[in-house]
């Protein structure tokens, strides 16, 4: 104001006898001493009382005040004076030097938000910063940093709003390395929709038009997120012929980056090609690199990938490495590999028996944001699995991702349904829902095979068995492993060979609990229950262990489908019996 302190307080106490202003008297508080106006209707009053010029003329003096505070707390507030103090008189000369201030302090607030993992605030900050840019070098820019921001906070509108504004700027400008980097952005931002096909096909045709500047970062930016659409489009081998042909010139260009980006593309498609310890260990060392490099939101979705790979074969490695995503994905604010990681987790926590934390999990990740798909989803499968009637919420949900191109989100969906119709004892439904998921997509973690299985067993289809066993005949892994014993039993079983049957189901109970998924073990025990009966020891010691998991998790609709199947006696060809010892058969390695 340009008044001196002492006629500045002799004001401020006449104001506030007059109940036009506070102050902040408690010695505790940090604000003590500061002042502030008794109501907001009050503020504007006062704020309505100033020319235009005067706005811009305080505005500025604060800003400068606050600029002199060396403080980076205060950088939102700085900016906002700026904006104020531009938007109070953006004229002339003068007002074009103020909205440039007001570009730089927003940038620095953004900058200082994104070091914090508010990713939503420096989004909030660059939207602002748009508001006082007339040059289109300098919006290409913004906006370009907006798309990106939007794409950490986990947004989908907002990202392909940015991105599709900035590719529209860099081809007005006709910079080819611009136009390239500006697609790729777009590519990304659309993926988050989960229209992969569109992406595909925004960068097929760039891959073509810009080959002739393969040696730059912006072409190995396009045939890496190229080659990740592929994957995501379950076009494994498509992925990694693309990964092959340009990790060369990404070693030559020394991008490090991008170098650990097309890596962990390329473990997590041979997984999906049926070589899961192959790409598992590729993801290890990828995850390694990054967390050695600082990348971390590289990091991030090595191990979003790694634990889709692991839990073919090390299903307590896919949920260790998921777990301790979330907690990193947290911390710095990056929702888009939360979204991921959670769906992970919470699938694997489910099987584990650890349900107490997938509930705490999936509740609050849903209800921190809508969008959240993933965390809908696995909240509707342990509700489901407990008995609740989640038909509805599936639907939705089912109907949200009916135009979604991702192959992954259109099966995991289906599985979800087939699992809770399994428990709840729609077994036909549960069989056709898990057959379509197999049949078109069979991910290293995916759980249509054996849901298709134990849901042929309660139907006594020992052909829907065999179809099953026949699309994971080839695949490696410890999981599937389990698997094929399971169903072998459930043949045996159902041909009326028992003493093979108990013996193949007791096994592949052992194998399940090895790898620490003790649901999995569970519903191997109801299966043997639902096929043999429990007149044998073994099998009635199978029931109560498999009782006392779904007592303790609260399955109520699992505990009725075992009490079902004690009493039925089994659905298995052969008469059961008193039942003979077991004749001590040696199992294979798992």
């Amino acid at each position: 104001s340009g008044v001196a302190d002492e006629d500045a307080l002799t004001h401020l106490h006449g104001l506030v006898r007059r109940e036009m202003l506070t102050v902040e008297a408690n010695p505790r508080s940090p604000e003590r001493g500061q002042y502030g106006f008794v109501q907001a209707l009050v503020r504007e009053v006062a704020y309505g009382t100033l020319a235009k010029r005067d706005r811009r003329r305080l505005h500025l003096a604060a800003a400068r005040y606050f600029e002199t505070l060396d403080d980076e707390g205060i950088a939102g507030a700085l900016a906002e004076h700026y904006v104020a103090a531009y938007k109070a008189q953006p004229d002339g000369p003068e007002g074009e030097a103020v909205a440039a201030q007001a570009r730089v302090a927003l940038r620095g607030a953004a900058e200082r938000a994104r070091s914090l993992g508010s990713f939503t605030q420096a989004l909030r900050f660059l939207e602002r910063a748009l508001e006082v840019t007339t040059d289109p070098a300098e919006e290409y820019a913004l906006q370009a940093a907006a798309g990106d921001a939007g794409l950490y906070a986990g947004l989908s509108d907002e990202p392909i709003a940015h991105t599709t504004r900035a590719l529209e700027l860099a081809r007005r400008f006709g910079d080819r390395e611009r136009i390239m980097l500006a697609t790729v952005s777009h590519a990304l931002a659309i993926s988050t929709t989960g229209q992969i096909a569109d992406n595909a096909a925004l960068l097929e045709p760039a891959r073509i038009e810009f080959r002739d500047l393969e040696a730059t970062l912006g072409y190995v930016r396009l045939c890496a997120e190229l080659a990740r659409s592929y994957l995501l489009l379950s076009r494994g081998a498509d992925a990694i012929r693309v990964v092959d042909e340009t990790l060369p010139v990404a070693e030559r260009l020394e991008l490090t980056r991008e170098i650990i980006e097309l890596v962990v593309t390329r473990g997590a498609a041979l997984a999906g090609l049926g070589r899961p310890s192959e790409g598992t260990i590729i993801l290890r060392g990828a995850v390694s690199a990054a967390s050695a490099a600082g990348l971390p939101d590289v990091e991030l979705r090595g191990r979003v990938n790694l634990s889709y790979a692991a839990a073919a074969d090390d299903p307590e490695l896919a949920y260790r490495v998921a777990r301790e995503g979330l907690v990193l994905a947290d911390r710095l604010g990056m929702r888009g590999y939360a979204y991921y990681l959670i769906g992970n987790a919470v699938e694997l926590a489910i099987r584990m028996g650890d349900w107490d934390w997938a509930v705490a999990a999936a509740e609050g990740a849903a209800g921190a944001s809508g969008l959240d798909l993933a965390a809908r989803l696995r909240r509707a499968e342990f509700q489901g699995l407990r008995g609740h009637d989640v038909s509805t919420e599936l639907q939705a949900l089912t109907d949200e991702l009916a135009d979604v191109t991702e192959v992954q989100a259109q099966s995991i969906t289906a599985e979800t349904w087939a699992m809770v119709k399994l428990a709840q004892g729609d077994h036909r439904a549960a069989l056709d829902l898990a057959q379509g998921v197999y049949r078109v997509n069979l991910a290293p973690d995916g759980t249509s095979p054996w849901t298709a299985i134990r849901a042929a067993a309660a139907l006594g289809d020992p052909d829907a068995v065999t179809d099953a066993l026949r699309a994971i005949e080839e695949i490696p892994g410890r999981v599937l492993s389990a698997v094929r014993r399971e169903g072998e039993a459930t043949l045996a079983g159902l041909a009326g060979r028992r003493q093979e049957a108990l013996h193949g189901f007791l096994d592949a109970v052992r194998r399940w609990q090895e790898l620490g998924l003790a649901v999995e073990a569970a519903f191997a025990q109801l299966n043997l229950v639902t096929v043999l009966g429990a007149s044998d020891p073994e099998a009635a010691a199978a029931g109560e262990a498999a009782r006392a998991l779904f007592q303790r998790l609260d399955a109520q609709p699992l505990l009725d489908r075992l009490a079902e199947a004690q009493a039925a006696g089994g659905v298995g060809g052969a008469a059961s019996g008193g039942g003979s010892p077991l004749v001590a058969v040696p199992s294979e390695n798992p």
